[in-house]
């Protein structure tokens, strides 16, 4: 198994896109912030780390649709199979090096947004928040709890995502697919929320609250208790065990049929 993951992750340092899309998500941290200074406005660390979160989010979800099906685009999957590998044990191999691969950039991300945030601050006037001031408009949490927490749930919708990517690329053959599929879901994600906060309230239909597109929303576990359950209807604990619940029961269903998938 650890020769497997040691292999993924060879593959993945090979890969030029592994090198180029964490500089991208730097430069557009940098840009974000630095448009925001000269157009006078008062910058936090959410304008900071916003579009590195996004930018993210796209990078792992292209790794996780590639490393699965490039295997038959390349024509190499006959010899992985007939390796003494299962099938699972390659599978999971794949899953751990985009663990290993979403942890690094989820470090790289918080890091970048230090270094930004003391550079900003050591060279303009439009930093002007502390890590231990208090969020405006959120009662007693703080600017570090709240880099700490939204980071947290960043992470957790990124992977309940990835679970699915990884469930269509164990489908399809096809990795742009996969990857396209996940990146819509993505982006449609707030869209099919606020659809199902609709439907909650004008039809009281409660139990939307527990579906998969609602447990997206726990990327907000930041926010305080009482804001979260008016647009979520769960409390952060509730969000974060149905998004854990969920990637797992997606990466079971892609293990399933990466199992029976035809070479």
């Amino acid at each position: 198994m650890g020769t497997l993951v040691k292999n993924e992750l060879f593959k993945l340092r090979k890969k030029s896109t592994t090198k180029v899309m964490p500089l991208i998500m730097i430069g557009l941290m940098i840009l974000v912030t630095v448009l925001m200074s000269l157009s006078g406005d008062i910058t936090d660390y959410k304008d900071i780390m916003s579009a590195g979160s996004a930018w993210l989010v796209i990078t792992l979800i292209s790794a996780a649709g590639s490393i699965l099906s490039m295997e038959y685009e390349y024509g190499t999957i006959k010899e992985l199979f007939s390796s003494k590998f299962s099938r699972s044990k390659i599978l999971m191999s794949k899953w751990l090096a985009i663990f290993i691969y979403s942890v690094l950039l989820n470090v790289l991300m918080i890091a970048s947004t230090f270094i930004i945030y003391f550079i900003g601050r050591a060279t303009t006037s439009k930093f002007v928040f502390n890590w231990s001031d208090k969020m405006p408009n959120m009662g007693d949490i703080t600017v570090i709890e709240n880099l700490v927490k939204s980071c947290a749930g960043i992470f957790l919708q990124t992977w309940l995502l990835l679970s699915v990517v990884f469930l269509l690329a164990s489908v399809i053959k096809k990795s742009s697919l996969a990857v396209t599929l996940g990146i819509v879901v993505y982006f449609a994600s707030s869209m099919i929320s606020g659809i199902l906060m609709s439907l909650m309230v004008v039809f009281k239909l409660d139990w939307l609250k527990y579906s998969p597109f609602n447990m997206l929303l726990v990327n907000n576990i930041g926010v305080p208790h009482d804001k979260l359950l008016d647009f979520a209807h769960l409390d952060a604990v509730s969000l974060i065990s149905g998004a854990l619940i969920y990637t797992v029961i997606f990466l079971i269903i892609g293990l399933l049929f990466y199992r029976r998938k035809e070479v």
